[in-house]
């Protein structure tokens, strides 16, 4: 809670609504003699004129007609030009219409003729004001105050008057003389606070706020106005005192805990900043969304410490048994779950939420990147196809859509989504290159090879030194008898940026191989058994066929009976085994 205790606004015309409304209402009752001068020289006739013309222009001015009003208004003044209530209306429309020295001269005019009437002066003041006249405005009220003694509200604005004049001193003693007839008075001691910060007098606003304190203990306002000038001068210790004080009054003040745990926390003082944040979640002051807030910014504020982390989740703990339905609380838990690796938990967070909100794009990107943690693509799937119906136009979800189809095999549909969501992303959006890399995969496993390796391409044109891709493709080539010398170069890349990769150097073993490099391929297929190749079926039986084309026909059988034991589904294994010889 922020306190605003320095600025004086000007009066601007807010009792002058109050007055138009009083003139316009009761100009169709009174009598000519009530709205004229009483001057004895009009006629009866004239009298008649006069009020018919006052009666239409208040209709006038109440419709927003201020020129026909002003008019009016005129002709009026020509029937008895000292009628102040005609002065007044006509210095109205001026103020109204920001013609402030029009309005001036009208409103002096109506003063003049009626010094005691306060809504005419009140007018008047505030054209001086407009007119950055405020010694005249503050004579107004100093004027008002010899006519109306007791009407303390004259003193007021008569103390901010001179104040917005940088007179503080007489200021000052205004509200002091007026202390001096009514006693001690909130108003008052918080009128001369006010006086004090225009003037910039910090110390003297400080007294009387603390003598405000002593004098109303129980009134927690003064100890939040207190602290706050406290906090906007840069002087942390002496707010730290007044919370502390207001705290002894009442014990469970939200504002006084925040404010501690904000200050303990900055001086790494994490032991109270957790008592005081504890105070803060299980405090009324607060409401979820707000201490959701508090949470997450602290929540940056310790960074990756273990310890205090786990102090953060019991703290969390209060506001979600607080406010267990609370969507904005089970996003957080959800996020808390899933970067503590309980995917399943969070799952269960996500899926509630868009039970209640289906508008919020970040609860199903976290839903889809939790699937995806899970590798529960059916759910993936599922899920992707239903976001996408609120969220047409977001590429992200169409990404995720052809992920999970093709984890499912439903090539077709995986390409279908992957095409449409590829025309959403514009091509500085790093997503892109998911689309050509996700369709080069599924158009292979349709057979239709040109798109797949034309993917592929792209994707490497965007990032050449991926080496999953890189030994995708060389694979792929290879498989085909095709382009086999870029298959090399490729594979041949990727071990040079993972050279302890088994399948990359199984890869690149297999292409050398059926470049008919056989001496090199059993060097590199050596490697990759070394590097953990040799729990793999497939390495294993590559190492054989290697093996037998360097002519080391029985230790290509030995590896071919243990790529079996490793449970080999090849179709030619036992054959190769049998015959021993390659089996194409």
């Amino acid at each position: 809670m922020y306190y605003t205790i320095y600025k004086v606004a000007k009066r601007k015309g807010v009792f002058l609504i109050a007055l138009f409304f009083c003139f316009a209402l009761s100009g169709f009752s009174l009598s000519a003699n009530q709205i004229t001068s009483k001057s004895d020289t009009l006629t009866s006739q004239q009298k008649f004129d006069f009020k018919y013309a006052f009666i239409d222009a208040n209709r006038q001015l109440m419709l927003g007609n201020y020129s026909v009003a002003q008019g009016l208004f005129l002709q009026c003044l020509k029937i008895d030009n000292n009628s102040s209530a005609c002065l007044y209306q006509l210095a109205y429309i001026s103020y109204s219409l920001k013609e402030y020295e029009k309005a001036l001269i009208h409103a002096q005019r109506a003063v003049k003729k009626a010094p005691k009437n306060l809504w005419y002066n009140f007018l008047l003041s505030s054209i001086y004001q407009e007119l950055n006249d405020l010694e005249n405005a503050a004579k107004i009220y100093q004027q008002l105050i010899k006519i109306y003694p007791n009407n303390y509200d004259l003193y007021f604005e008569y103390s901010s008057l001179l104040a917005l004049n940088k007179q503080f001193s007489k200021s000052i003693k205004v509200c002091n003389k007026l202390e001096s007839s009514l006693g001690f008075s909130e108003k008052i001691a918080m009128q001369r606070i006010k006086v004090y910060f225009m003037n910039n007098d910090k110390k003297s606003a400080y007294k009387e706020l603390n003598s405000l304190i002593n004098n109303l203990p129980n009134e927690k306002k003064y100890y939040l106005i207190l602290a706050d000038s406290y906090i906007n001068d840069k002087n942390l210790v002496e707010a730290k005192m007044v919370y502390q004080s207001l705290l002894k009054v009442y014990p469970s003040n939200g504002e006084a805990h925040f404010f501690l745990a904000q200050y303990y926390i900055q001086k790494k003082e994490f032991a109270k900043f957790f008592e005081e944040l504890k105070r803060v979640f299980e405090s009324k002051s607060f409401d979820a969304e707000q201490k959701v807030q508090m949470f997450v910014s602290f929540s940056k504020s310790i960074g990756d410490n273990k310890e205090l982390n786990n102090k953060f989740n019991e703290l969390f703990n209060i506001l979600l048994e607080t406010n267990p339905e609370n969507i904005d609380v089970k996003i957080i838990n959800s996020d808390y779950l899933y970067r503590n690796k309980k995917y399943s938990k969070a799952r269960e967070e996500l899926e509630y939420i868009i039970t209640k909100k289906k508008d919020n794009i970040y609860v199903w990107q976290q839903l889809l990147l939790t699937d995806n943690m899970l590798e529960d693509f059916e759910s993936m799937f599922e899920h992707s196809k239903e976001s996408v119906k609120y969220f047409p136009n977001q590429s992200f979800f169409y990404l995720f859509k052809g992920l999970s189809s093709y984890q499912l095999k439903n090539y077709q549909i995986s390409i279908e989504s992957l095409d449409f969501g590829k025309k959403l992303v514009v091509e500085t959006d790093p997503l892109k290159k998911q689309f050509y890399l996700y369709l080069g995969e599924a158009y292979y496993q349709l057979k239709n090879y040109d798109k797949s390796f034309s993917n592929f391409d792209i994707y490497l044109n965007i990032e050449p030194e991926d080496t999953y891709v890189l030994n995708n493709y060389s694979y792929y080539l290879s498989l085909l008898d095709r382009d086999l010398e870029r298959a090399e170069q490729m594979s041949k890349k990727s071990i040079t940026l993972e050279p302890k990769n088994s399948t990359f150097l199984d890869t690149h073993a297999w292409v050398l191989f059926k470049r008919k490099s056989f001496s090199e391929a059993q060097k590199i297929i050596k490697l990759a058994i070394e590097n953990g190749g040799d729990s793999s079926s497939v390495i294993v039986e590559h190492f054989g066929d290697i093996l037998f084309k360097n002519n080391k026909t029985d230790e290509a059988v030995i590896q071919w009976k243990k790529a079996k034991s490793l449970g080999s589904s090849s179709k030619n294994l036992d054959k190769k085994i049998t015959e021993e010889k390659l089996i194409n």
